[in-house]
């Protein structure tokens, strides 16, 4: 018969018990205890810390999304229509929508892919 692992935990526990004494075991989870809570402390502070350099890092404005250390791109959503999607991938290819159609720009986006490859 093997041993399973709720009967390793009882033995841990025992030889636990046994080894430190019913006195210091509290001890030992309260140390153990605010060891944890400072550890999560430390990683909630920097995370915020994180959060905040990439706040201050990237520009929410379209025409300034390039500024990536390495995060890459922000993306700002789902876009609602067909026409959206092509403005968006016009401005990160620098080319200007305003008078063109959707065709038009179908065409000059392919383009300037291909280019770009």
């Amino acid at each position: 018969m093997g041993i399973g692992g709720s009967e390793w935990i009882i033995i841990g526990l025992i030889s636990i018990f046994l080894l430190f004494g019913s006195k210091k075991l509290p001890d030992m989870t309260r140390n153990i205890g605010k060891a944890i809570g400072e550890y999560n402390n430390t990683k909630q502070s920097l995370l915020k810390e994180v959060n905040k350099v990439k706040v201050n890092n990237f520009s929410v404005d379209d025409h300034d999304n390039e500024k990536n250390l390495y995060f890459g791109k922000i993306i700002h959503g789902p876009v609602l229509t067909e026409r959206e999607k092509l403005e968006k991938i016009a401005m990160s290819l620098n080319i200007e929508y305003w008078d063109k159609s959707d065709e038009q720009l179908r065409l000059i986006i392919l383009k300037k892919m291909k280019n770009d490859n």
